[in-house]
């Protein structure tokens, strides 16, 4: 009798170190809204005009970053409004889904919902992925995520004295 409640208290203890792990990891709600926006520029750099097309996450150029923890699961709405002409889509390499349907692309009017858990610590692009994707990415279709290890900081993963966050892009007028 007294093996049996070692080994049950044994299993309760794995139990709840298995439960312990679920409780640090959470839900990351991101929606986003492509929103197909004129942009001021300056005019020399874009043949003389005063804005641009653009296509955009929320209408901002980059997107907003998105920051998460390893082990988070991403609960991603990407809103297409109807007064829109074209179809957009959402590609984060911090994924690992079923591309052809987590990221197939959403025609004007519609939403596309999808759940995702961060696996990998790291800084990972996102961005439009449908087609034609380099027009989409050219009118400013893009941002970051950034996943957090797990437990924090480490010797692993040294918590660094400061964050920059650097994105290039270059507007393109006939894109």
């Amino acid at each position: 009798m007294h093996a049996l409640k070692k080994m049950t208290i044994a299993l309760m203890a794995v139990a709840g170190l298995f439960s312990a792990q679920q409780v640090f990891a959470k839900t990351v709600s991101v929606t986003m809204t492509a929103k197909e926006v004129d942009v001021a520029v300056n005019g020399k750099l874009v043949g003389g005009a005063d804005t641009m097309a653009a296509w955009t996450f929320d209408g901002t150029i980059p997107g907003k970053p998105v920051r998460v923890q390893e082990g988070d699961t991403v609960d991603f709405t990407l809103i297409n409004p109807a007064e829109n002409k074209n179809s957009h889509a959402m590609d984060f390499h911090a994924a690992q889904v079923s591309v052809l349907d987590e990221f197939a692309p959403v025609k004007p009017g519609e939403s596309k919902h999808f759940k995702f858990e961060a696996k990998v610590p790291g800084v990972f692009m996102y961005h439009c992925g449908a087609s034609p994707m380099v027009q989409h990415i050219g009118r400013g279709m893009y941002g970051i995520i950034i996943v957090d290890p797990k437990g924090g900081y480490s010797k692993a993963y040294p918590k660094p004295d400061r964050e920059y966050v650097l994105i290039q892009q270059q507007y393109f007028p006939d894109v």
